[in-house]
């Protein structure tokens, strides 16, 4: 067992072959063998940078973090999340024509990817789609 301080808060951890991370990385434990969340870590943010998709300014934080742990990108200029309008996996309803994207965070209640209207990210309720009708 490999044994070492915080960098910030100089409490003692220690790592466990057993405790990773989905990507396989090892988590750091206290001494309760719980990962360690730093009382003093200070959040990483990114300068701004543009997005290669539309052009607008953007930047990624610790502080908005996907389920997965991926950085959620942030609009300069308004502080919401960057909602691009041509992000590659945007794609149009093939029942009604809205401009809808999956993020793929958002899963229903089975696992399944919702999709989610590009204006104003909410999930799409399409008005043609054909509903089964049992008589």
């Amino acid at each position: 067992m490999y044994k070492f301080k915080c960098r910030n808060c100089e409490a003692d951890l220690h790592l466990d072959d057993r405790r990773v991370s989905a990507k396989g990385k090892k988590i750091p434990l206290g001494d309760d063998d719980q990962p360690h969340d730093c009382p003093r870590r200070e959040a990483w943010i990114s300068d701004p940078f543009l997005c290669k998709d539309c052009g607008m300014e953007i930047y990624v934080s610790d502080m908005e973090v996907s389920e997965n742990g991926k950085r959620i990108p942030i609009n300069v200029g308004n502080e919401e999340r960057h909602q691009c309008a041509k992000r590659k996996n945007n794609f149009f309803c093939r029942d009604c024509g809205t401009m809808i994207y999956i993020d793929p965070t958002k899963v229903s209640k089975n696992g399944r990817k919702i999709p989610l209207d590009l204006v104003g990210g909410k999930a799409h309720d399409c008005s043609m789609k054909k509903r089964a009708f049992i008589s």
